[in-house]
């Protein structure tokens, strides 16, 4: 009786383990695990070539893992496309799907005429040229970009107070001084040509030429740049709070505002609407509207008391938008009400771009994020790069500090 229940026993366990050991996945190849991962991308046009061989880039995780993979199907490598971890080749027609089933491949796509910088009979540029563009010394550190004149020429101003106005084809038309200072705001051009500019306690107003058309001294010093209306007038606004319009042919005051009470001395550009409304912010959170004639419109306070540095935007339907340096992105209605409040995870140093919708804003914060907002104020995107430090410029870079290549 013992030994049929062990002969039992033995035979129970005997087939459990059969069944499990069935149940069991099968070991898999590196190919079927590569597949699993992520199956590479195929250009749709390559199954349908009636040719013998394929004229083909083929992306993997390095140039040499791309190249290998091109031999063993008993294709040939034409150019190392190091950069971008690819290869230009050619492979037999009916080796395409071995090619992307071989471990590693990310995609296969037909070469649309890729070449190597340097290779036989192709310099590596459209223009068929390899040439350096003329080199122009700056007498002093260029803070902000260039503005482009109507004519295709543009225009350099260091801190200092240095100009320098170049030709469409990149050679020199002018160098001239201007006192005071310092510079630390983009010249504007109007739409006859001529360029406006703010430093220390100046407003100065230059022909396309270099020649001086008008100068302009404020009571106090200008820590932002010009701003243009609709019709033409020049506004910029002082720290102690002067608010100006100025005649854009002859620089005379058409009209002025002061801006009173503990609100704070105002450090960045005036933004003008579509209407000629010019809107002032100030150190201790105040925006201030004016009407085209000066006289007070609105005033808005932010609750918390947030530092504006940084001078509004105006968008296409009105829509005014400005930052405090503790994070906070303000938008206002034309009427002064609020449209929406954003709330960043760090400082904001650079002032808001708008996109090319005019209402869509993009904010970099000093935490190296950058925050997409559409236009009712949620949160399109958010990116942060894995590498890089603080953000403190906006979203164009200026040419080398001391030097300037056209």
């Amino acid at each position: 009786m013992k030994g049929q229940q062990l002969y039992f026993t033995i035979v129970l366990v005997t087939i459990v383990s059969l069944v499990g050991a069935a149940g069991a996945p099968l070991a898999r190849s590196p190919v079927e695990k590569a597949r699993e991962v992520k199956a590479p991308y195929v250009e749709p046009i390559l199954y349908s070539t009636a040719a013998e061989s394929l004229s083909v880039v083929v992306t993997a995780g390095s140039s040499q893992a791309a190249a290998r993979a091109v031999e063993q199907v008993g294709g040939r490598v034409t150019s190392d496309l190091w950069l971008i971890g690819a290869v230009a080749a050619t492979i037999p027609a009916g080796q395409l799907q071995a090619l992307a089933a071989y471990p590693g491949i990310r995609s296969i796509v037909n070469n649309k005429g890729v070449k190597t910088a340097g290779g036989p009979g192709w310099d590596g540029y459209v223009t068929q040229q390899r040439r350096r563009e003329p080199f122009h010394p700056l007498e002093g550190r260029q803070r902000v970009p260039v503005a482009n004149l109507l004519d295709g020429g543009v225009i350099s101003v260091t801190d200092n107070g240095h100009i320098l106005i170049l030709n469409p084809d990149g050679s020199e038309r002018a160098r001239l001084e201007l006192e005071d200072g310092p510079f630390t705001t983009v010249p504007v051009v109007g739409t006859d040509g001529t360029v406006y500019l703010a430093g220390g306690q100046h407003v100065y107003a230059l022909y396309p030429d270099g020649a001086m058309r008008w100068e302009f001294n404020s009571p106090a010093k200008i820590e932002g740049g010009v701003a243009l209306s609709p019709n033409g007038s020049v506004h910029v606004a002082d720290r102690d709070g002067h608010v100006f319009a100025l005649d854009p042919a002859t620089g005379e005051t058409q009209w002025q505002f002061l801006i009173e009470g503990n609100t704070g001395w105002v450090l960045g550009t005036p933004a003008v609407g579509p209407d000629g409304t010019v809107y002032v912010v100030t150190k201790n959170g105040y925006l201030f509207a004016t009407n085209p004639d000066g006289s007070a419109q609105w005033t808005f306070i932010a609750q918390s008391g947030q530092p504006f540095k940084l001078g509004p935007r105006v968008g296409a339907d009105g829509t005014i938008y400005f930052a405090g340096e503790k994070g906070q992105v303000y938008a206002l209605n034309a009427d002064g009400s609020l449209k929406y409040q954003f709330t960043t995870a760090g400082k904001i140093k650079a002032q808001p771009a708008l996109g090319a919708d005019g209402r869509s804003l993009y904010v970099a914060a000093e935490t190296r994020t950058l925050y997409g907002l559409n236009p009712n104020g949620s949160l399109r995107f958010k990116f942060r790069p894995t590498v890089g430090y603080r953000v403190v410029t906006t979203k164009y870079i200026s040419c080398r500090m001391a030097s300037m290549f056209r």
